[in-house]
């Protein structure tokens, strides 16, 4: 139910029963995704804090199950729908995109993990959250990021599952389609230092690319089909980032950093290429994270 049903956080329930919310298609709030939860499975209550404020779950028989949780959590890992989940101290831990994150806390440690989302819900191998009017899109492999704007949210959750426009009613959405974001990450002790720091290299290791070389504070690619992209490089202490000067690429910028234990390697779309066409998203991760894997 909670796999299939979106949620609504931190929102009043519309005083509906159990039967009825089902019914309706998604979840008005956080409580009204407990008492739904609670009529079918019961359980005890188990106060924890996740997405950024409390957080409820239930307990019975060893197992736990919570809103926005889209297993039941046992004693070993399980694989979700959108991610591996796994219970040790100080909670449920969840892996996506190559990192794994504490998703809810259990035993009042602060600060509090996560951050508050507006809407949330689960595909068939991906999990959707609005926020601040972006669109995630994680799965095991990578995260998307685009403007949650009516148009998108009509076409891949309206009309995708037949719920009524109450559903997104009041949310803050985007009025624009700004650039669309691709990220994949990997533990930094995996790749060599020197490799990932070189932007050129980097470049040089995707297969679109024949040769690439460094001119100035630029980097120019020679493409296998024969043109050459010119970008435009800015380093740091933590990483790189390159934005596209001259030429045509499926991506405007790429940028690769280091935060904490995780290499991070996001890219920045073209207008033109829809990553949610069929099959596109998994063919960008793939390829993304192949140039990680090449850092070795």
């Amino acid at each position: 139910m909670v796999r299939r049903l979106p949620l609504r956080s931190h929102a009043e329930g519309r005083g509906l029963d159990g039967d009825a919310v089902v019914d309706s298609g998604w979840f008005h709030g956080v409580g009204e995704c407990l008492e739904a939860l609670t009529a079918i499975a019961g359980g005890d209550l188990v106060l924890g804090d996740a997405f950024g404020g409390p957080w409820p779950l239930l307990a019975k028989d060893g197992w736990l199950v919570a809103p926005a949780l889209p297993v039941a959590m046992g004693v070993t890992p399980m694989v979700g729908t959108d991610a591996e989940y796994s219970r040790r101290e100080p909670g449920i831990w969840r892996e996506a995109a190559g990192l794994e994150e504490l998703i809810i806390a259990i035993d009042g440690r602060r600060p509090v993990p996560g951050s508050v989302f507006d809407l949330l819900w689960f595909g068939d191998n991906e999990r959707y959250m609005v926020r601040g009017g972006m669109l995630e899109i994680e799965d095991l492999f990578a995260v998307v990021r685009m403007a949650a704007t009516p148009a998108l949210l009509d076409r891949i959750l309206l009309r995708a599952r037949r719920v009524e426009e109450d559903l997104v009613r009041g949310l803050r959405l985007a009025d624009n389609a700004f650039h669309t974001e691709i990220e994949v990450r990997r533990p930094s002790a995996l790749s060599s230092e020197k490799r990932w720091r070189d932007a050129r290299l980097v470049l040089e290791t995707r297969t679109d690319v024949r040769k690439a070389r460094r001119r100035g504070d630029e980097v120019v690619a020679e493409m296998e089909r024969g043109d050459e992209v010119v970008f435009a490089l800015e380093e740091g202490r933590e990483g790189w980032r390159l934005d596209l000067r001259e030429g045509a690429y499926i991506f405007t910028a790429l940028a690769l950093k280091r935060r904490g234990e995780t290499l991070c390697l996001c890219a920045t779309l073209d207008a033109a290429v829809d990553p949610l066409a069929q099959g596109m998203r998994g063919r960008l991760a793939f390829d993304l994270r192949s140039d990680l894997v090449a850092l070795d």
